[in-house]
């Protein structure tokens, strides 16, 4: 191989390495948590809307079978969770930052109500 051919490969080599580094990099994080009753049981569908304080922007969730809610994607920004079901009082969290990259595990208490 001539060194003009092996330059030109070290250089696509180096391209599409740096390419694939730059396009993993994370911009987003994760909210995910449980939602219980005050005797700590789980909540299975519950609403949980997540809003991004900055923006406005509100993520709609519902709980899972087991009470479980993940929002995936986020951007970065101060949330605010707030928690609604039938029968019980609607519960909202302090502010909290999400950074990038970042999976925060917020878990909500609800009360009878």
């Amino acid at each position: 191989m001539t060194m003009r051919k092996l330059m030109m490969c070290f250089f696509l080599i180096a391209v599409v390495a740096g390419g694939c580094q730059a396009w993993a990099q994370a911009t987003s994080g994760s909210i995910g948590g449980n939602v219980r009753d005050s005797n700590g049981g789980l909540i299975p569908n519950a609403s949980v809307d997540m809003v991004a304080q900055e923006t406005g922007v509100i993520t709609h969730l519902k709980t899972d079978g087991a009470g479980s809610y993940l929002g995936l994607s986020l951007p970065p920004a101060h949330y605010v969770v707030t928690v609604r079901m039938t029968g019980f009082k609607t519960a909202t969290t302090s502010a909290f930052e999400l950074q990038i990259d970042q999976k925060l595990h917020v878990d909500v208490s609800l009360k009878l109500g």
